[in-house]
């Protein structure tokens, strides 16, 4: 069997290309959770703050119909006014 030369495989130029990829990889899954993190976090305050719109709607109603309750339906006089 005569012997055939195999083609020179350079590891420390894959190794290099291996390393910066997983390093990339590893960049952007840090990345991916910390924007996890965040939109959880941001989630919250939005369902705290619709919470919260939702009582002072409440109360602005209730407000309302005191409001009403007090002054009663307004009369308005059928005279002139005073500059006429």
């Amino acid at each position: 069997m005569p012997y055939t030369s195999r083609p020179v495989v350079q590891f420390g130029a894959m190794s290099a290309a291996a390393t910066n990829d997983e390093a990339r990889l590893l960049k952007l899954e840090e990345k991916v959770a910390y924007q996890d993190k965040i939109i959880h976090e941001l989630n919250e305050v939005v369902v705290a703050l619709n919470r919260r719109v939702g009582e002072l709607g409440a109360r602005l109603e209730a407000v309302e119909r005191t409001l009403r309750a007090e002054l009663g339906p307004r009369e308005m006089p059928e005279e002139k006014p005073p500059h006429y």
